[in-house]
């Protein structure tokens, strides 16, 4: 095992890449760490680009449930309801933390906290989703910008 991941991985450029042999998918194992890859590129008018290349920001403070092998434009995806999560305490803990508070890609209250505080004038509009339908690109792990749940 190599560094804890098996046979079939491979460590480039500091990052564990899946890519032996009959197993080229090139999926990272484990991130490494720094602000450039926690905040990288692309950018293009904001971090939305950004979030649906690489949605780090579904990976915590996200109830998710509904999960799903589904296909969007002939593309194998995996679908999800996503919910953000109200965090705790001063720190925010366990609450979902948009890449950019102000380009989230699960737009709600919850995000809106993050932004403005309790005083955002527009926590109390009804129109404001509490869930997402989500679709992760199977291949390339890209997310399309989510759909609004009722």
């Amino acid at each position: 095992m190599a560094g804890g991941h098996g046979a079939g991985w491979a460590r480039t450029d500091g990052v564990w890449v899946r890519g032996g042999e009959g197993c080229l998918d090139g999926l990272v194992a484990q991130r490494p760490a720094g602000w450039l890859v926690t905040h990288g590129d692309p950018t293009w008018q904001d971090y939305l680009w950004t979030a649906m290349l690489d949605p780090l920001e579904l990976s915590y403070g996200v109830g998710i449930d509904d999960v799903e092998a589904t296909m969007v434009r002939g593309r194998p995806t995996w679908a999800a309801t996503c919910r953000p999560l109200i965090g705790k305490g001063e720190d925010w803990e366990g609450g979902y933390e948009p890449r950019c508070s102000c380009c989230p890609l699960l737009d709600s209250a919850v995000s809106r906290l993050v932004e403005c505080g309790p005083q955002d004038p527009t926590l109390s509009d009804s129109e404001l989703p509490t869930a997402y339908r989500v679709h992760l690109d199977s291949e390339c792990w890209a997310c399309g910008e989510p759909p609004r749940l009722p």
